[in-house]
């Protein structure tokens, strides 16, 4: 599979309709990942990477127990893979995605994710605002001693 962004996904030509369909399901994680990923509202699927690897695996096996005179995936299609290989293209895009692109601190959605914060403005624990002390928390102690003006 070829992405460049996540709506610009197109299938290989070569690929099964089950291949079609896991990337279908992989596409609508990340269109709406934010509900997906970050808020966890989906299912205990989403809670973890390894528990989306497993949830795709899953799906992938589902899609080789149909009945249909042209089945979803050929015989000897390798579920496993592809449902590895569909849940580590979905946390591909994730790293490549950002939780707010206007916030110069934001973590990617991945990241937010797998760190627990992606609840949290931009996805990472608040910046610390200059209290007046002096001392910028960014940057340490000032060059003007606290009280003056300079």
């Amino acid at each position: 599979m070829t992405w460049s962004k996540y709506w610009e996904y197109k299938p290989a030509s070569t690929a099964t309709r089950a291949d079609q369909m896991l990337g279908a399901a992989v596409l609508m994680n990340l269109s709406g990942a934010n509900d997906y990923f970050l808020k966890q509202t989906m299912g205990d699927g989403y809670a973890t990477p390894r528990d989306y690897m497993t949830l795709m695996v899953n799906y992938a096996y589902e899609l080789t127990q149909n009945r249909y005179a042209v089945p979803y995936a050929p015989p000897g299609w390798d579920f496993v893979k592809a449902g590895m290989d569909a849940a580590f293209s979905c946390f591909e895009m994730l790293k490549k995605l950002p939780v707010n692109a206007g916030d110069e601190h934001t973590l990617s959605m991945y990241d937010a994710w797998t760190h627990g914060t992606g609840a949290l403005y931009g996805g990472h624990d608040p910046i610390p605002a200059n209290t007046g002390d002096g001392v910028n928390a960014e940057t340490g102690q000032s060059a003007a001693p606290a009280g003056t003006i300079l």
